[in-house]
């Protein structure tokens, strides 16, 4: 039965391992734009992995109708009719994903012109030669607007004006190891424009580190465990 409410719906995604249906999926659609980060990355591993079901399905369609090429019947018919359909169906999913992929990108996009109480400012030194270092400064926004959510350190937080207040677990699909893992996002690249190598090159400091501590309530340590793990260089541990 369709879901009634944007948190049953994430409850099915986050919650729940087992593969989604057809039917899941379609009554999913209409909630895509309030998922949380966690559901609509499976949401998204769930359509991959029917959109590659399809093109095998296409490609052993393609392979029967080139063995029986001689015989243009009423099976080769059939076959055509089938390939249209699994190619909309294709386009249709390819359509779904990419409008899934384009909405986290939309919505950092939003927050980042919206009105901020704050924001860090994240320096990274990349060597040129021996003697000289070029300096980037990246304006990277740590509040958002009432409402907003976030995954760290495996959690979802809520911003309510003030505050970031953590919620319930925040997992995404692996596809690699079959399983639901904690999901944590970069809050140092909240648009996503550094890459593994970018990342590798900047170090973080313990001022903008502790500020990411003090905004979501947890450790230094815990803070600097987790920018650690999103792939950047952080201080010594004294």
């Amino acid at each position: 039965m369709p879901f009634p409410d944007s948190r049953s719906a994430d409850v099915r995604l986050v919650g729940d391992a087992t593969p989604l249906t057809e039917a899941e999926i379609r009554d999913l659609l209409p909630w895509v734009r309030v998922l949380s980060n966690a559901a609509r990355e499976r949401l998204q591993a769930e359509l991959s992995l029917i959109q590659l079901a399809a093109l095998k399905r296409q490609e052993q369609l393609t392979a029967r109708q080139l063995q029986s090429f001689s015989a243009f019947d009423v099976s080769t018919a059939n076959a055509n009719r089938w390939m249209i359909r699994f190619t909309a169906a294709v386009a249709l999913m390819t359509l779904v994903m990419m409008v899934i992929g384009l909405y986290p990108l939309l919505h950092e996009h939003s927050n980042s012109v919206a009105p901020q109480s704050g924001e860090a400012t994240l320096q990274a030194t990349a060597p040129q030669s021996p003697t000289t270092q070029k300096v980037e400064e990246v304006r990277v926004p740590i509040t958002s607007l009432t409402g907003a959510t976030k995954a760290y350190r495996g959690f979802t937080y809520s911003f309510d004006g003030k505050v970031w207040k953590r919620g319930q677990p925040a997992k995404r699909y692996n596809p690699q190891t079959k399983r639901m893992e904690p999901w944590s996002d970069d809050r140092y690249d909240p648009l996503n424009l550094f890459s593994k190598e970018d990342k590798a090159a900047r170090h973080l400091s313990e001022v903008q580190i502790r500020q990411v501590a003090s905004q979501f309530g947890v450790s230094y340590e815990e803070a600097l465990e987790d920018a650690k793990a999103q792939g950047y260089q952080v201080p010594a541990v004294h």
